[in-house]
């Protein structure tokens, strides 16, 4: 997130953003918007995850979408997991986009 003040300056204009800023070099998540088609109805963020939900211009319809960062130990996994689904849970949209960094190895 270093190039943050080049990204203000040249996109803060056409695009708007919620920034959940990295510990040192993990964690850190960017959602980015274009502000002619959508509006910030509201967010949630947590240490590592930031769930926007968005309102579409000119209708009324609403997308969630959630960037997390999954942490490598296996208990945090399960407990960061388990966060993230209680706030998805809790956001009534049929519309949802999960993206991230999932550290998950499922298969070798």
């Amino acid at each position: 997130m270093e190039n943050l003040p080049t990204l203000q300056k040249d996109y803060c204009k056409i695009y708007n953003y919620l920034v959940n800023a990295a510990c040192g070099t993990t964690r850190g998540q960017l959602i980015l918007w274009k502000n002619s088609l959508y509006e910030l109805a509201y967010s949630i963020e947590t240490r590592s995850s930031i769930t926007v939900v968005l309102k579409i211009t000119g209708i009324t319809e609403t997308i969630c979408v959630t960037n997390i960062y999954i942490p490598h130990r296996a208990e945090d996994r399960i407990q960061m997991l388990s966060s993230v689904m209680r706030i998805l849970e809790s956001i009534p949209h049929l519309f949802k986009i999960i993206g991230g960094d999932f550290n998950m190895i499922l298969n070798l």
